[in-house]
C-alpha cells in the first residue's frame, strides 16, 4: 500500500480507497440480503408445513391419499405430481390403444384361404369361434366366394362327360311359365360319376334359370342302390348353392317314390333344410304331374312311361284344377 501511495497522488489514493470501501459494503449488503431471503423462505416453508398438518388434523385423514394431497399443496409440489400422473395416464392409454388395434387378432383377418378343405378334414373354421355377427358375415363371404369360384370353373371347364349322361336337363315350362328341370335317377351312377364335375354341371345348367321361379322333377323310376347319392353329398350340394336356388324353387316333385326316398326326404327336410319341406311332393305316377305341366311340355325317357303304365295302368288319373 505504501508503494502504491508513492506512485500516485494523494487525491487519487483516497479516491481509490473510497471505491474499494463502497464495493465491500455492497458485497456485504448482498450477502446479508441473501441470508435474510433464505431465512424467510425457510420460515415460510415451515409455516406451510405446519399449516398443511393442521389442515389434515382438522379434516381428518382416513387414507394416505388424504394426507398426501394437502402436504403436496403446502410444499407447492402438487402441480409437478399431477404432471407426472398425466404422463403416466397417457402412457397407459397408449398401451391400451396399441393392444386394442392389434392386427391379426380379429377373426376376419384370420380367414382361411380354403375353408372347403378345412371342412373336409373335420376342422373348425376360425370364424366359428368369433362373435355371432362376425361369424355370420364371414361365413356368408366365404360361401359367396366359393360359389363364384365354382361358377367360373363351370363356365370354362369341359363338362361333357357329365352332360353326355343325360341325367340332368331342362325341358319346357309348367302351366305358370316356370322352367322345368328334369333329373333321371337311373342314369346317375353315384360311385362312377365325377362328383365334382357333377356339381359344376348342375351350377352351369341352373345358374341362369334360378334367377326366377323354377320347378324340379326327379324320376326315381327303377333305380338301385348304385343310383342313390349319399346324404353327405346331398348336403354338400345344398350348402354350395346360393340362396336364390332355395328361394326361387317353387316345387320339387319325386315321381315313383320308394321307402328310401321317403326316409331321405324326411331326414333332409327335417334336419338340414326345413325351409323347403313344404315344396317337396311325392307323386306315385307321371299323370299326376299333368295338373301343373302340360303333357307336351314333359320330355322323359320311354322306359319311365312304360314302367308307369305297367304299375298304374292307362289314364289312371284325371287332372283337376292346376296347383303349384
Amino acid at each position: 500500500m505504501d508503494v502504491l501511495r508513492l506512485c500516485i497522488s494523494s487525491e487519487e489514493y483516497h479516491s481509490l480507497r473510497r471505491r474499494r470501501r463502497r464495493r465491500a459494503i455492497a458485497s456485504s449488503s448482498s450477502a446479508a440480503a441473501s441470508s435474510a431471503s433464505a431465512a424467510t423462505s425457510s420460515s415460510s416453508f415451515k409455516r406451510s408445513l405446519k399449516g398443511g398438518l393442521r389442515t389434515v388434523a382438522r379434516k381428518g385423514a382416513s387414507t394416505m391419499a388424504d394426507v398426501r394431497t394437502p402436504l403436496l399443496r403446502s410444499y407447492g409440489l402438487l402441480q409437478k405430481e399431477q404432471a407426472w400422473g398425466d404422463l403416466e395416464d397417457s402412457a397407459d392409454l397408449a398401451a391400451q390403444f396399441q393392444s386394442s388395434v392389434s392386427i391379426g387378432d380379429h377373426a376376419f383377418s384370420q380367414m382361411e384361404d380354403d375353408i372347403d378343405k378345412q371342412r373336409l378334414l373335420g376342422g373348425q373354421p376360425a370364424y366359428a369361434t368369433a362373435d355371432p355377427e362376425t361369424a355370420s358375415m364371414t361365413s356368408d363371404l366365404q360361401h359367396k366366394q366359393r360359389y363364384e369360384r365354382l361358377l367360373r370353373r363351370a363356365k370354362t371347364e369341359d363338362l361333357s362327360e357329365v352332360s353326355g349322361i343325360g341325367c340332368l336337363y331342362q325341358c319346357g315350362v309348367d302351366k305358370f311359365g316356370r322352367p322345368i328341370i328334369i333329373f333321371i335317377g337311373k342314369w346317375f351312377k353315384f360311385n362312377e360319376i365325377n362328383l365334382e364335375k357333377a356339381i359344376l354341371y348342375l351350377i352351369y345348367l341352373l345358374d341362369p334359370l334360378v334367377r326366377g321361379d323354377y320347378v324340379i322333377v326327379y324320376f326315381h323310376t327303377i333305380t338301385t342302390t348304385e343310383n342313390h347319392p349319399s346324404l353327405a353329398w346331398i348336403r354338400e350340394v345344398y350348402e354350395v348353392l346360393e340362396y336364390k336356388y332355395k328361394k326361387n324353387l317353387k316345387a320339387f316333385y319325386i315321381v315313383h317314390p320308394t321307402l328310401w326316398t321317403k326316409i331321405m326326404t324326411w331326414w333332409f327336410t327335417t334336419f338340414m333344410a326345413p325351409q323347403i319341406k313344404h315344396k317337396v311332393h311325392s307323386v306315385p305316377g307321371v299323370e299326376y304331374l299333368y295338373d301343373i305341366i302340360d303333357q307336351d311340355q314333359l320330355e322323359i325317357p320311354a322306359y319311365i312311361t312304360e314302367h308307369d303304365m305297367t304299375v298304374n295302368g292307362i289314364r289312371y288319373y284325371k287332372p283337376g284344377s292346376a296347383s303349384s
